[in-house]
């Protein structure tokens, strides 16, 4: 009895250590301050720019930048909210009345509460300035899914550093 407890009891732990390795959930794609943006939002969204960019075949483009923005977006709303900037419809209509690209681009049924966001963002980064965004920025932390790369708080995008295990690092390009 006494080696079919230890035998379960490595068991356990093994599988314990094993799921350490797994790290954070596959399904995320960032973690911000507590606001878990997945694969599938990001998914979504890169088909929604292939689809306006007249690519709807190939989404997978747009991934990076799919993912770099709902990571934005989400880090100027909490800023917003931090900060007390309440940004209305009104505000956010006359910034897309300003931008015909950005308004082509809400019309995509897949975009159309991400470009709210993207407005919202922008406006409160506008109303704050940019130093003081990227300060603003710098405080909130985001856990970003490898496949990625890293995540640039004070540019409020991804570096373009891989962080595939199959990409070498810059380092051994060298």
């Amino acid at each position: 009895m006494g080696r079919a407890v230890r035998a379960l009891m490595a068991l356990v732990v093994a599988m314990l250590a094993l799921s350490g390795c797994a790290g954070k959930n596959p399904t995320h794609a960032a973690d911000v301050n507590g606001v878990v943006i997945t694969e599938a939002q990001v998914d979504g969204i890169a088909q929604g720019l292939a689809n306006v960019a007249g690519t709807p075949q190939v989404p997978g483009e747009n991934r990076k930048t799919a993912a770099s923005v709902l990571i934005r977006n989400e880090v100027g709303r909490q800023i917003g909210q931090q900060q007390g900037i309440a940004i209305s419809d009104a505000d956010r209509q006359a910034a897309l009345d300003s931008s015909p690209t950005v308004a082509k681009m809400a019309g995509d049924p897949l975009l159309s509460s991400f470009i709210d966001d993207y407005l919202t963002s922008e406006l409160v980064r506008i109303q704050l300035g940019d130093e003081a965004f990227a300060a603003a920025s710098e405080q909130i932390p985001v856990l970003l899914n490898p496949r990625y790369g890293t995540w640039n708080a004070s540019q409020g995008m991804l570096d373009d550093v891989s962080g595939s295990l199959s990409s070498p690092a810059p380092a051994a390009n060298a």
